[in-house]
């Protein structure tokens, strides 16, 4: 006996029939074959079929134990997602011509791609990262090895400026939008320990923006397009003062990535006089704010302008002057948050004068061992941890007496700059409303910060080299430029990347051994996969499709 597939052709499909014949001899005719059974059409029933082959096995005692295992399982979908999504955002075209011309002997860009995919799924260590590969699907890299990761970041950080401009170039052309507007600000990153410090390190003390000035630090300068994409970034020592980076950035953005009509946002703390000459030298535009309390031409512009600050208002007000033929002034005042700011500060005021009273009631007391030293030394901590230590003139005097009461004047003067932003600008053709609305999209720029010292997990930096402290903030800002693509995209559904992840993550591909042949198979997607791969315009994945 053996079977036989009968084959019917139509004009649009083809049906196919399993038969049982046998073979027997005619003492006429010679050799024959008669059907035994005929199975019917094989088209929507393969899973019957598969029951009858699974039944005669087991009839003739060939499926014994450990025949069929389950071999291994590994997390996919959220591999797969971020693989696709690194060739729709043309990366790949971006790495190409660079890493054609490196001299190894192992894909380069699989290897920065694992390690940026590292730090958007689990953010580890280097050699954690190994660890973290044995319970992913990562068809580029049947092994890592922790050496070729370390050449991989060499490389990565010795072709930063060239591969930066070729991967904003494929994502302009990507999102097909004008920039012309360029926010920037920098932050701070600080290191565990004094591992291997040399004199010249980058890793010095300076202001830290994460409150840790008893640890060494770099600077992160970040530059971000209106369309809140990170264009490219600079790593600074860690004593650099903020407008001491302004030139460097800016003529790098004018001549690395040839903008010409742009408009520079950057914070108070960016802006000197020198910084705007520059600027207006490379010909570029920009928008700066100005410090409130210690700018007199602020100061003077306020007060002009005082009689339209209406407090009972509604809705933002705005005023601005011309300083010169080239520069001008913005004010915007929003009485809902100069309330606010009010408001907060009043009960603040109030808790910290009840608690003066406790301290100089125990003062004064008899019994008590408080000295005007400690009253002042405990009125003094208070007070700076609320930051409202200007608000109270604090002192002990020659006869070792503990003064301490309120200064009226500081209070008068912080009032008078509640919900009011003050601007300064070489732009002559956008409204007031649209230059401070530009200085406020600079919180784009807090957000990645955010984002790189939050999920990305910028801290801590394993490394201690110079080249590779770099090239691991790239690999970050790498992820960031992921992260912020993806979840844009992802807006219609009102999904982040992380819940993104977390739903794909249940998508698995596991291994089957039957009879010693191994056969990969991927769960099948939900609906909710289906949604958001759909959202990212990413194919769905189909098995015979999927890189091994």
């Amino acid at each position: 006996m053996f079977v036989r597939v009968s084959t019917v052709k139509t004009k649009t499909r083809t049906y196919r029939a399993p038969q049982i014949v046998e073979s027997y001899r005619d003492p006429d005719k010679g050799p024959r074959t008669r059907v035994l059974a005929h199975l019917g059409q094989i088209e929507g029933r393969e899973a019957q079929f598969e029951k009858i082959i699974t039944g005669l096995q087991k009839a003739l005692g060939k499926m014994k134990s450990g025949e069929l295992v389950f071999d291994d399982s590994k997390d996919f979908g959220h591999i797969y997602m971020l693989d696709q999504a690194w060739a729709k955002m043309k990366l790949d075209q971006a790495f190409k011509p660079f890493i054609s011309k490196a001299q190894v002997q192992f894909n380069l860009e699989e290897y920065i791609k694992l390690m940026v995919f590292n730090r958007i799924c689990d953010p580890r260590s280097k050699l954690g990262l190994l660890e973290w590969f044995k319970g992913i699907h990562f068809p580029g890299i049947e092994k890592p090895e922790h050496h070729h990761i370390l050449r991989a970041m060499d490389w990565l950080i010795d072709n930063k400026n060239n591969l930066e401009r070729s991967i904003w170039i494929k994502l302009k052309s990507l999102l097909d939008f004008k920039v012309e507007l360029v926010f920037y600000d920098i932050t701070s990153t600080y290191f565990e320990g004094e591992k291997s410090i040399t004199e010249d390190d980058i890793r010095t003390y300076g202001y830290s923006r994460d409150h840790r000035s008893d640890r060494r630090q770099v600077v992160v300068g970040l530059v971000v397009s209106n369309s809140g994409l990170p264009i490219c970034h600079h790593v600074f020592p860690g004593n650099t003062m903020d407008n001491q980076t302004v030139f460097q950035v800016v003529k790098d953005i004018k001549e690395r990535f040839n903008l010409t009509r742009v408009i520079f946002v950057g914070d108070r703390g960016m802006i000197s006089r020198d910084n705007i000459k520059q600027i207006r030298n490379l010909g570029l535009g920009y928008i700066f704010a100005h410090s409130l309390k210690t700018c007199t031409d602020t100061h003077s512009f306020i007060r002009k302008n005082k009689h339209l600050l209406d407090p009972e208002a509604k809705e933002p007000i705005y005023a601005q002057t011309k300083v010169s033929e080239d520069v001008r002034y913005v004010l915007r005042y929003n009485p809902q948050t100069a309330r606010d700011m009010g408001k907060i500060r009043e009960e603040k005021l109030s808790k910290a004068d009840t608690f003066i009273k406790t301290i100089k009631k125990s003062l004064n007391n008899p019994r008590s061992r408080m000295t005007p030293i400690n009253a002042y030394a405990k009125i003094k901590n208070y007070l700076q941890k609320r930051n409202i230590t200007r608000y109270y003139l604090l002192d002990v005097d020659c006869f070792n007496r503990l003064l301490c009461r309120s200064d009226s004047y500081a209070r008068q003067k912080d009032r008078l700059f509640d919900g009011i932003l003050a601007l300064e600008t070489s732009d002559q053709e956008l409204t007031p409303d649209k230059i401070a609305r530009a200085y406020m999209d600079l919180q784009e720029v807090e957000r990645d910060f955010r984002c790189l010292k939050g999920q990305l997990r910028l801290r801590p930096n394993h490394h201690w080299t110079e080249k590779r402290i770099k090239a691991h903030i790239f690999i970050c800002v790498l992820a960031l430029q992921m992260e912020r693509y993806i979840t844009t995209r992802l807006s219609g559904l009102g999904l982040s990347l992380s819940k993104a992840i977390e739903s794909l993550q249940r998508m698995k591909l596991g291994q089957m051994v039957v009879h010693g042949n191994k056969h990969k198979l991927v769960t099948t997607p939900k609906s909710e996969h289906k949604k958001i791969l759909k959202e990212l315009q990413l194919q769905i994945p189909v098995m015979n499709k999927i890189k091994m």
